[in-house]
Order: structure tokens, then sequence, then C-alpha cells
């Protein structure tokens, strides 16, 4: 009784973490979080359509151009969506036997085995070219750090590895080794563990210089991890929006990232902390409302956050080739914006679709099931689940 009169106090905004427990008996629980798979898409295309602006200026295309610079925060959202997704995912495991190692396992299978594909076409590509103008002479070392998820300085690349989309993955690999490390430990204090672990490195690096590459590791994107982390603790409690309120949260999130690209360039090295909050509103938005119904558009949505990865990995590799291709029929900066501008994004999406359903779901199916590695997490997690229940 408590939990329903929760309820109507609250207008049916929020459902409290009793009446959500009440509300289980009667309607079968979503375990596919699909708002969540929804966002995943919409911030893949964010980032697509943001370097299709690059792109433009990239091949000498005719000013003005249309740029879509606040699509960058489509990073900042899968950044808070890794952090929820980590720790909602992992509930059953912490301090189970084996379980650092076989979630790092996962993850490596889930993450690196297309990123090294693409890698390792571009260092073909590049020692291919390297045949008329050389090679320096730590690019051995740079190819290295770039497969090992590795910041490396190197000429005019800076500090971001061959492939330059690899850059979002280096920090998603850090925090993924981190979590591992405090997997081992029971779920509270393993979470303070990371969030004092988190807040002090990135406090050591805003007061003081650091060497390379712990500096790289103390850059504010980090706390946008910690933000997810947060956000899945408060799902677990059981709190839930209804839609108006979350449509609203979502929406203010948007319209910051929109208010403050603007001044970008004065409060870039503090990005966790400016588009951090915004990103965050975005993922609860969709993470603590529950969809009511399916139907065709949700689908074609969830299809698309479901080839997210292959998306950002792929978009940019396909820009060069079609590129390069065009140039030898035609100068690309000729072609109408539009044309251009539409072949770029069609052409990826398309791509994408192809890679995920064609490469990485296979690809990742068949090394999970080559080293037992969803088997074993089930076993994990179901076994500590029925322990504890």
């Amino acid at each position: 009784m408590r939990g329903r009169a929760s309820v109507r106090q609250h207008g049916n905004l929020l459902i409290s973490p009793i009446a959500a427990k009440t509300m289980q008996g009667r309607t079968p629980a979503i375990k596919h979080l699909s708002n969540i798979q929804i966002l995943r898409g919409i911030a893949a295309v964010m980032v697509l359509v943001y370097h299709i602006g690059n792109e433009f200026g990239d091949r000498g295309f005719p000013e003005p151009l249309p740029h879509f610079w606040m699509g960058s925060a489509g990073v900042d959202v899968f950044f808070v969506i890794s952090g929820f997704i980590m720790v909602h995912s992992t509930a059953e495991a912490f301090a189970g036997p084996g379980a650092p190692w076989l979630f790092l396992a996962r993850r490596v299978v889930r993450l690196a085995p297309l990123y090294w594909l693409i890698t390792t076409i571009f260092v073909v590509v590049a020692l291919v070219e390297a045949r008329h103008t050389g090679l320096a002479a730590d690019t051995p070392q740079w190819f290295a750090a770039s497969y090992a998820f590795l910041f490396y300085p190197h000429g005019d690349a800076g500090d971001f590895p061959l492939y330059a989309q690899g850059w979002t993955l280096n920090f998603e690999m850090f925090f993924y080794v981190c979590f591992a490390a405090v997997l081992s430990f029971r779920r509270t204090p393993a979470l303070w563990a990371l969030v004092v672990g988190f807040a002090g490195l990135v406090t050591l690096g805003l007061v003081t210089p650091l060497p390379w590459p712990v500096d790289r590791w103390a850059n504010t994107n980090i706390v946008e991890f910690i933000l997810g982390l947060a956000l899945a603790e408060v799902y677990r409690r059981g709190l839930r929006l209804r839609a108006t309120p979350g449509l609203l949260l979502a929406a203010a999130g948007f319209a910051t990232f929109a208010l403050t690209i603007g001044s970008v360039d004065g409060w870039l090295p503090y990005r966790g902390f400016v588009w951090g909050p915004p990103a965050l509103a975005i993922v609860a938005a969709a993470a603590l409302h529950r969809p009511q119904r399916g139907g065709a558009v949700r689908g074609a949505l969830e299809a698309l956050g479901d080839a997210s990865y292959s998306l950002y990995l792929v978009h940019y590799a396909f820009f060069v080739a079609l590129g390069d291709a065009l140039s030898h029929v035609v100068p690309v900066e000729r072609l109408p914006v539009p044309l251009y501008g539409g072949l770029c994004f069609c052409g990826a999406i398309a791509l994408a679709f192809a890679t995920y359903h064609g490469v990485e779901r296979p690809m990742t199916w068949s090394l999970n099931r080559a080293f037992g590695l969803a088997r074993r997490w089930r076993a994990l997690t179901a076994g500590r689940a029925a322990s504890e229940g």
C-alpha cells in the first residue's frame, strides 16, 4: 500500500522502488534496454553527421559549409552509456570467482576484433604509401600502441592512434581495465573505489602536470563513465520516469549541447564536466523510462543501435574510400554538397549494417563460443543470483 500511495503522491511521474517491485508481479520485466539501444544508434548518427561536416572541409568544398558541431557530443553519450551498461550487466558478478578476467576477456572480444581489422587495413595502406614517402623511426611503436589501445605521440597525428576513431576506444578500454580491477570486490566498495580513484585522477590532472601517458588518462572525459555508474545505481533502486518528464530531461540535455558548443574552445579541457551532465540527462531519460509498446519504427531504431559500433568505426574509412574513388572521376569538391553529404550518410549506414551482420556479429559470436566466454559468464552470474536469492 505504501508503494501505491507513493506513486499517487508523485503524480505518477516517478515509480518508487517499492512500487517497482509491486509492478513486477503484474508486468513482465523488460530484459532488453530498448531505449538505450536506440540511443546508441542516435549517438552514432550524431558522430557520423559531425564527421561529414569535417569531410566537407577536408575535401576542400567551398564555404559556407553545413556543420553539425554538437554531433561530437555523441561520444559523451557513449561514455555515459558505457558506464551504465557495465555496472548494470555485471550486477551478479561482483566478487565472483574469476569475474575480473572473464569480464575483461568478454570486453576485448566485443571491442577489439573489428577495430583491429580496420587498423590492419590502414597499416597496409600506410606501408604501401611508405614505399614512396618512407616511415618515421617510431612508426612501428605507433602501430603497436594503436593495437594496444594506447595513446602514443607521433608527428602530426598528435597522440591519436593510426585509425583516429580509436581514441574513444582507448578511454573505453582504460575504463574496462579499471572496472575489472575492482570486480573482485563486493559491489558497493568496488564502485566506490572506482569513483574515488577516477575523481582523484581527474583532480590530479587539473591541479598538477602529469607525465605521459598518465595525463591522458586523467582527462575529464573519464568523469562520464562515473556518471553512467551512478545512473546504474539509480536504475537498480527502481526509480523510473514517465514519458513526459523523460522527454523534458532529454530535451534539456540536447539543448545544453546546442547552447554550449559555440564556446567549446574555452572549456574543452573540462569536457567531462560541461558535457557529462547533459549526456547523463539524455541517457537517464532513455534508461529510466520503460517503453509501453514496440512496433516497426522501434524495431528499426533498435536495429540501428545494434549496428552502432560498426557505424562508429567504419564511417570514416568509408569517407576515405568514397572520396578517393570519386576523385578519379570528378574533383570531389565540385560535387553538390547535398549529393556528397547524402552519399556519405547513406553509404556509411549501409556499410555499417553490412559490417555488423557480415563481420562484427558473427566474429563476436564465434570468439565467444570458441573461448566459452558467454557460457562461463552465464554460469557465473546465474549461480551467484541463485545463491543470493
